[in-house]
């Protein structure tokens, strides 16, 4: 015989927690039923990777490249390397210096908002040094350009007039785009900063070869995309902040200086993430996602694998004169392939704009029907339908239960019976 099923009454007790949370959730679900998602939950831009299934062939890598700043340049998406996680582990040293770059740059602003520039310079003379330290591993050079402009300030403002004025240059080489607002440190500041842009940026340019073992990585200088290597670089005088990422290869980088007489090139060589392998075979099996059929545990191993919740997978195939890029959006948390998109392009010359606008079609959401012409209005009155009436029972019925539910004491439900309670039992 079975044990009993003691049906207990408010009196015995309040529910436990996970009953409260699941009357709470009704609840939201009754509350919220008619709204649109995008209106009852704002989500932020999901974590997305990209995951490229071409073959090792320039042109394929290229076209992998444009699709990953189509996919930074969008808002409804946060982009994530695959370098960022396939060697979790391995770059320890590298993570803990930009942290700490990060903390002393956050410091030494404060210091520099509070004029006190003594105490600017002990703090970012660290953040320019780990940022040194780990610039390879920067996802964006923003900081470090910041940490050096703002070095140089404090260097000005404190009477080190020559290591100012080099440290201004070093930050104009490091990230020659970067915009820094000197007009607020007064007009020395600012004709010492423009002095420094006119002095690299006129200047002759340097040239020299990248290659990296394997070929076809990706190559940044000063915070510039340069091409796959092997490339040739043409950059102003002066350090020269080499960085190469390859997928399924740790992040690697070199800081030389280079000026008119110098000779020679830098070579790189990539060693395998930790994640490689796992990703490899992962690789593998995705294939299939461009051919309708793809295994859902795959998508699951992708998410925990990449630590990304969606993902554009990308395979470029063919010539110059014609390739075929065919792309795939995926929900990795959902195990779904949320669109496809294929289609033949020239790539005779790089064509950004029409990369931007696969990843656009990509990314596209589901069309909403048109509106007829006329409104259609309907002039039945609801009263009389028993669908609502049932309707009406039942979110009353439901109310009054969650009500009373959440009215008792909490205690075990299973404890404190006795005559007299209101507890129930039932025996099958």
């Amino acid at each position: 015989m079975n044990p009993p099923l003691r049906v207990v009454s408010p009196r015995a007790g309040r529910p436990r927690p996970a009953l409260r949370a699941l009357v709470a959730l009704l609840a939201f679900q009754l509350t919220f039923a008619g709204l649109p998602v995008s209106a009852a939950l704002a989500a932020d831009a999901p974590p997305t990777t990209l995951i490229d299934l071409s073959p090792e062939d320039p042109v394929a890598r290229e076209i992998a490249h444009d699709v990953a700043r189509a996919i930074r340049r969008r808002k409804d998406a946060t982009y994530r390397s695959v370098d960022e996680t396939l060697n979790v582990g391995g770059e320890v040293v590298a993570a803990s210096s930009l942290k700490s770059g990060e903390n002393f740059l956050k410091a030494g602003r404060k210091a520099i908002a509070a004029q006190d520039f003594a105490a600017a310079l002990e703090e970012l003379e660290q953040a320019a040094f780990h940022f040194q330290q780990a610039f390879a591993f920067l996802a964006d050079p923003a900081d470090a350009a910041d940490a050096l402009f703002l070095l140089g300030v404090a260097q000005l403002r404190t009477g080190e007039e020559a290591s100012g004025r080099k440290t201004l240059r070093r930050a104009v080489a490091f990230a020659p785009r970067r915009k820094q607002d000197a007009d607020r440190f007064g007009d020395a500041i600012r004709k010492a900063w423009e002095a420094a842009r006119t002095e690299v940026t006129s200047a002759e340019p340097v040239n020299y070869e990248v290659t990296t073992q394997p070929s076809n990585a990706e190559v940044w200088v000063n915070g510039r995309y340069m091409g796959l290597s092997p490339t040739y670089v043409a950059a102003y005088p002066g350090p020269q902040y080499v960085r190469v990422r390859k997928q399924g290869f740790a992040r690697s980088g070199k800081l030389v200086e280079r000026t008119a007489e110098s000779l020679g090139g830098v070579d790189l060589r990539l060693e395998p993430a930790r994640r490689k392998p796992a990703f490899d075979g992962l690789t593998e099996r995705l294939t299939e996602i461009f051919g309708g059929a793809v295994e859902p545990d795959d998508l699951s191993e992708a998410a925990g694998l990449l630590a990304a919740s969606q993902a554009v997978v990308v395979r470029a195939t063919g010539t110059r004169a014609k390739v075929r890029v065919q792309l795939a959006l995926a929900n990795l948390s959902s195990r779904q392939v949320l669109r496809r998109v294929d289609k033949e392009l020239s790539w005779t010359r790089r064509d950004k704009k029409a990369i931007e606008a696969l990843v656009a079609e990509l990314f596209l959401a589901a069309k909403i029907p048109n509106a007829p012409a006329e409104q259609q209005v309907q002039r039945d009155s609801i009263w009389g339908k028993w669908w609502f009436w049932t309707i009406v029972g039942g979110v009353v019925v439901g109310s009054v239960t969650a009500a009373v539910v959440l009215s008792g004491d909490e205690a075990d439900p299973g404890t404190g019976y006795a005559p007299g309670t209101g507890g129930v039992v039932i025996r099958f």
